[in-house]
């Protein structure tokens, strides 16, 4: 098959790195088992170099990913390692991903994962290191095409992909409260509230409190953690349903054993916290948060459709921001997209964005009519019909075509 040619090259990588006199070796970790060997090294890597971003590259969150969405596809782990004097360096999770006839090289963690990027340490030669990951990994595979998705601007992988011919086909923002930008909650929510908002905020809360009585419980991973994790992914689908919108992550029949797990506090513990506001003895609405190094992501935010009026979901984000103040919590994440509930509350945002490179032919189709044209086409048609249209699409409920 005659091969697409992209600027950044896929040819025969260079088996070594060499850095005053030492040698670093590459290795390509290739099924479910060379995964696990890889626990140990992988979470000292991660304790020394890992930022607060790398919530979702952390072992235990992808050993949850690998029983849940990747159990199908246990030989097609692709994580690229790296190692100096017999130390890991770097670790770059990947997985191949077959569809359309087209095979890509993916993050690790697709598509619950919410930021992708590598863990590296920090060395004078990271970006020599990083060119020779990448090299390794598509001359040992030989993907049509690269698929990158969720890349923040201040991730690791970024620089690497905006300067090596990685086409951007979407891009988002990530709104984000700085706790350390005010002493206290109060202080902060002058900054961001004006009078009105207030004062509407009170009134809300009111009319809430007269639905029923109100209590809100943040709760620590474990089996009634895990509950009610469950709860809020069924509101989730069923607001999906309603809104005849697509999302593949919470659709799949993995999603409840994914979120059952991390919240459950058991094997391999990831850094969870479920939130629950009540009205009575309804679940009126529901955060899923996960945190790493006082980054604490607000992954899902979840309102049942009786409630919807009552604009919960809002009066829970503001509980939010509020209980950052109140925990050592420095950075509240929002994670994209943006909205103007979180807009209100966000003391500054990072892009966050798709890159794919095509390598052959076949994944320069893909890229170009299919990522970059076929898809956004499809997706803004979508959203101009109306709900009960939506609902009867093929790919809605959750089922976004990829």
């Amino acid at each position: 098959m005659l091969d697409y040619q992209p600027a950044l090259s896929n040819g025969s990588p260079e088996t070594a790195v060499e850095q005053q006199g030492d040698t670093t070796e590459f290795e390509l970790a290739r099924t479910r088992a060379d995964f696990l060997d890889l626990e140990e090294d992988w979470n000292a890597l991660f304790a020394t170099s890992a930022r607060s971003i790398h919530v979702f590259q952390s072992f235990n969150w992808l050993w949850h990913w690998s029983e849940t969405y990747g159990r199908n596809n246990h030989d097609d782990f692709v994580v690229v390692t790296a190692r100096r004097n017999g130390q890991l360096i770097l670790v770059w999770p990947m997985h191949v991903s077959r569809r359309l006839g087209v095979t890509r090289l993916e993050w690790l963690g697709e598509p619950i994962g919410q930021y992708g990027d590598l863990i590296v340490a920090d060395i004078s030669d990271r970006d020599c290191l990083i060119r020779n990951a990448w090299q390794h990994a598509v001359a040992d595979i030989k993907p049509d095409a690269v698929h990158l998705r969720r890349v923040r601007s201040d991730a690791n992988v970024h620089d690497f992909l905006s300067r090596n011919a990685a086409i951007l086909t979407e891009q988002r923002q990530a709104p984000y409260v700085a706790t350390q930008s005010a002493n206290t909650f109060p202080e902060y929510s002058e900054t961001r509230l004006s009078n009105r908002s207030r004062r509407n905020r009170r009134r809300l809360r009111r009319r809430l409190h007269e639905r029923g009585e109100i209590r809100s419980e943040i709760l620590s991973p474990s089996e009634q953690a895990a509950d009610i994790a469950v709860e809020a992914i069924q509101l989730k689908r069923a607001w999906i349903k309603d809104r005849g919108l697509a999302s593949p992550a919470l659709e799949s029949s993995c999603a409840l054993a994914f979120f059952r797990a991390v919240c459950s506090g058991g094997p391999r513990p990831v850094e969870a916290s479920v939130h629950a506001l009540y009205c009575d003895q309804d679940l009126a609405n529901a955060q899923i948060y996960f945190s790493c190094k006082r980054r604490s992501c607000l992954h899902i935010i979840v309102y049942a459709l009786d409630y919807e009026k009552t604009r919960c979901g809002l009066l829970h984000c503001d509980d939010a921001v509020e209980n950052a103040f109140e925990t050592d919590t420095e950075i509240l994440d929002f994670l994209p997209p943006d909205s103007d509930y979180k807009r209100d509350w966000a003391s500054g945002s990072v892009a966050v964005s798709d890159f794919a490179l095509p390598l052959t032919l076949k994944g320069y189709a893909y890229v170009h009519a299919y990522v970059r044209t076929a898809r956004p086409l499809a997706k803004a048609l979508i959203q101009k019909l109306p709900w009960s249209w939506c609902q009867r699409l093929p790919g809605a409920n959750g089922h976004e075509p990829e």
